[in-house]
């Protein structure tokens, strides 16, 4: 009987151990995440969708979003839309934004390679004849809630 019951101890105070240090870690988590609302205006139609995405280092920003830390996409709306992210960890971040209205998942352009279609990048910035750096178009995200406005070019 003092085998068993000692066996039940350790076993008891495993699982009690256990629930402390996920309760633990997930108490971190909730204090090193925040919250960023994206308002996204200037849409000059309800055609297609906005795809946005989010960088968390210069690689790959803006032009490759298979590189981006996080993506979004949303039903475009005239005007406005509001994009919301939970729990993201504080740091530095850059967004691109791009009005694709034909679905075609792509950037189109005219025939001098000017874009015929919406994009807008954080911080409302734009490069010399393209995109801005990703030092240019970004932003901190503290540990409360966060938020930015991204006005769309067409």
């Amino acid at each position: 009987m003092g085998k068993k019951l000692s066996w039940m101890l350790k076993l008891l105070l495993t699982f009690f151990l256990f629930c402390v240090l996920f309760l633990s870690v997930k108490a971190t988590q909730e204090k090193l995440s925040a919250k960023l609302q994206v308002e996204i205006v200037g849409i000059k139609s309800a055609k297609g969708v906005l795809l946005v995405s989010m960088y968390n280092q210069a690689n790959g920003f803006p032009d490759a979003p298979q590189l981006a830390s996080s993506k979004k996409i949303a039903k475009a709306q005239r005007d406005a839309v509001l994009l919301e992210w939970n729990s993201i960890a504080p740091g530095t971040y850059a967004i691109a934004v791009l009005h694709d209205e034909n679905g075609d998942g792509k950037m189109n352009t005219n025939i001098v390679g000017i874009p015929s279609e919406g994009f807008g990048f954080s911080n409302n910035k734009l490069g010399i004849a393209g995109p801005p750096s990703f030092q240019r178009a970004s932003f901190e995200i503290k540990k409360a809630d966060n938020k930015i406005v991204i006005k769309l070019r067409n």
